[in-house]
């Protein structure tokens, strides 16, 4: 039993043995391994620069194949050919022609192959500051209207209330002479408007200022100033009171006007509403959709465009707020928006178009802004009334005709005849 014993024991102790030799061979091996796993290859400095310069190249080359590849798609092969004439001309050229009048004159040839009797270049150098106080209806400024008189002087027509130049007592009548110490006239009146338009919010300027014949100087701080395209008046006739909204213009802000002015019209119990939409000067068709919008039930057409042999309409989604009785007043000089209006509230409503055919401007534009703040004015689209009638070099027919006698200074026909209509309408004797 003992030898039994002895003789598993030094089995056991073989068996161990064996295992601690292998375990020792596999762990010279790995030894032998291990620092051909770890080891890096290293670069030096002169390696590491050719790389990163060809990595630099590589990437640039891929780049410029991607931008060219997708320029390529979108630059149409004529243009590329107009690059190319332009460039050999410009180089090589023996008149003083500068760039910007070869620029104006290709753009111009452009324009003219559209036959749109709307597009242009407007190169005044205010084109694009005035398109933008047009359309947002307020400005940085003085707060006053010009205009060159017979000698070229820069004369104050007018002075909105509460503007900078009213603070300081600036008065219709007023002789601009100077600006910051430099003389201006009809000569260079551009340069005045611009100075003034490009200005920011706080900026102080001097003017010298000549009235009846004495000098003084007025240093005013520029502020914004809100063109107000809204003007509303009570007029009370035979037990009937009507309220007459002149628009002046669609900007952003003449629907907020409009209804200001409706909530005092209200309060002063108005039974019907005259549009005085003379000589409106345009604005942004969206502003008039949301004056129109007021008065039309939900899903009635306001207007539709045409584009490509296909009409889309333009639908009222909001609901109506004003259900009082309406007429329009127009003339000649109301163009597109004003249009729009009116045509609309004559063919959903029925309202009473009265004065004389408008201009006659069917064609909606884009303005693009071009070097030195001059713009690009072209149509984009044509837009009809509710009812598809064409507008565009047809205007707007009145249903009631007012023609103004120029001899009859102290009378408005039009208005005259638009309350008479609104008398008819809500059956007041």
């Amino acid at each position: 039993m003992a030898n039994e014993k002895e003789k598993e024991v030094k089995k056991t102790k073989r068996s161990l043995l064996k295992r601690k030799k292998v375990k020792e061979e596999v762990k010279k091996e790995e030894q032998a391994i291990e620092p051909k796993k770890k080891r890096k290859k290293t670069y030096s400095n002169k390696e590491t620069i050719i790389v990163m310069i060809l990595s630099i190249i590589i990437g640039a080359l891929f780049g410029s194949a991607i931008t060219r590849f997708i320029c390529d798609k979108r630059h149409p092969e004529g243009l590329n050919e107009f690059d190319r004439i332009y460039n050999e001309i410009d180089n090589n050229k023996y008149s003083n022609t500068s760039r910007s009048e070869m620029l104006n004159s290709s753009i111009n040839g452009l324009l003219s192959s559209l036959n749109d009797r709307y597009a242009y270049i407007d190169d005044s150098k205010n084109a694009m500051l005035l398109h933008e106080q047009e359309t947002k209806g307020e400005f940085i400024g003085l707060g006053i209207n010009v205009f060159i008189d017979d000698n070229g002087k820069i004369n104050v027509q007018g002075v909105y209330e509460g503007s900078p130049a009213s603070k300081v007592g600036l008065e219709a009548g007023d002789i601009i002479v100077k600006l910051d110490g430099n003389y201006y006239d009809t000569n260079n009146y551009e340069a005045f408007s611009y100075n003034i338009l490009s200005a920011e919010k706080g900026d102080k300027v001097k003017l010298e200022v000549l009235r009846d014949n004495e000098r003084f100087v007025k240093e005013i701080k520029l502020d914004t100033v809100v063109i107000d395209s809204v003007s509303y008046q009570l007029i009370e006739k035979d037990n009937m009171k009507v309220g007459l909204f002149k628009i002046n213009n669609f900007a952003d802000n003449t629907y907020d006007q409009f209804q200001k002015a409706y909530k005092e019209a209200t309060k002063d119990g108005i039974e019907a509403i005259i549009l005085d939409l003379r000589s409106n000067s345009e604005g942004l068709m969206k502003n008039a959709e949301k004056i129109a919008s007021l008065f039309l039930d939900k899903g009635d057409i306001i207007y539709q465009t045409y584009n490509n042999g296909e009409y889309k309409e333009v639908v009222n989604k909001e609901n109506k707020e004003i259900k009082l009785p309406v007429a329009v007043i127009v003339n000649s000089n109301t163009i597109a928006t004003g249009e729009m209006l009116a045509s609309t509230l004559n063919e959903n409503l029925n309202a009473a178009i009265i004065g004389t055919t408008t201009f006659g401007k069917g064609y909606l534009q884009k303005v693009l802004p071009l070097y030195d703040e001059y713009a690009v004015v072209f149509s984009v689209e044509e837009w009809v009334t509710s009812n598809k009638k064409k507008v565009e070099e047809v205007g707007i027919a009145p249903t009631i005709e007012a023609v103004q006698q120029e001899e009859n200074v102290e009378s408005d026909t039009a208005l005259d005849q638009a309350l008479e209509n609104i008398k008819s309408m809500t059956n007041y004797d």
